[in-house]
């Protein structure tokens, strides 16, 4: 959560691939040692038995209209009318992609 000038904003991240697992089980999260991170895939391999697909574009689908619904707002999908906040989310993703593909896990020194 952040507070600047006298405005509050908040955030939140869901996992939906067991990918970041690796990274999170290096993380204290608010302090409590014994809770973990979990994905969408490992939920529902738990409830399912079986390694599920995941669709990430249909997840995000997913997503935002359950926080939509949440606070009342219908939710579209950004482009490139959405002027200088695009254009920062474009530069982003050109870094990300120079960068490459992230390790696999974390490493131990």
């Amino acid at each position: 959560m952040q507070v600047r000038h006298g405005l509050t904003s908040h955030g939140f991240a869901i996992n939906i691939t067991r990918e970041p697992h690796p990274w999170f089980e290096q993380v204290i999260a608010c302090g409590l040692a014994d809770v973990k991170a979990a994905s969408v895939q490992s939920v529902r391999e738990k409830l399912d038995g079986r390694p599920p697909s995941v669709d990430m574009r249909e997840e995000k689908r997913l997503l935002a209209s359950m926080h939509g619904r949440a606070y009342g707002k219908e939710m579209r999908e950004m482009g490139e009318e959405d002027g200088e906040i695009w254009e920062a989310v474009q530069i982003t993703e050109e870094i990300a992609a120079k960068a490459g593909e992230w390790p696999e896990r974390p490493s131990s020194g």
